[in-house]
This record gives C-alpha cells, sequence and structure tokens, in this order.
C-alpha cells in the first residue's frame, strides 16, 4: 500500500470514527469507538488529518456525557490526540482546556 493510499485510508477511518461517535447512543460502542481512536491515535499524528478538528468537536460533546467511563475515556483520548504545537492550538481556539481542567 503506498503512503497516499495509507493515510486516505486512516483520514477515512477517522472520518468514520467521528460519524460513529457522534450518532451512537449505547455507551459500550462509544466506550469501544473511544479506544479505537486512541489506538489510531498511536499509529498516526492525527492532528495532522483534515477530520481533526471534527473529532474534537465530538471529544466536546462527550466531555459532558452522563457516564463517568465516557467522560475518562474522552479525556484519555484527549491526552493521546494532544501530541503537538497544531493539536494545542486547536484544542485551546476550542476552549477544551476548560474540560481539562475541570
Amino acid at each position: 500500500m503506498s503512503t497516499a493510499a495509507a493515510g486516505g485510508h486512516i483520514t477515512n477511518r477517522l472520518s468514520g470514527l467521528v460519524k460513529d461517535l457522534s450518532e451512537t447512543v449505547d455507551n459500550f460502542k462509544k466506550n469501544r469507538l473511544l479506544q479505537e481512536l486512541i489506538d489510531l491515535s498511536r499509529v498516526v499524528a492525527i492532528s495532522t488529518l483534515r477530520p481533526f478538528r471534527a473529532a474534537l468537536e465530538t471529544l466536546r460533546v462527550l466531555c459532558w456525557d452522563r457516564e463517568k467511563v465516557i467522560r475518562t475515556q474522552c479525556l484519555r483520548a484527549l491526552r493521546y490526540l494532544i501530541t503537538d504545537q497544531i493539536s494545542v492550538e486547536t484544542m485551546l481556539a476550542m476552549n477544551l482546556d476548560l474540560f481539562v481542567v475541570r
């Protein structure tokens, strides 16, 4: 698989994860999808991909979930996603630092 094809596959997977996370109501599925997002972030710097901001917007909503385990997993995902200057600037622009401090 070429580098461009691999990058396209990862971008598509990230877009799919973001879409699934924003649509699901099942906490078990949310937890599994958040773990997949964390696993994906360990493979590639997600902040360089186009759907990164959408991923952060979805995580922002999940920071307010009723279930403690989802909120915890969301903060864990943020910890792995925020890896460089671009991701920090995006996080600050979206005021996600308020959730982390909380």
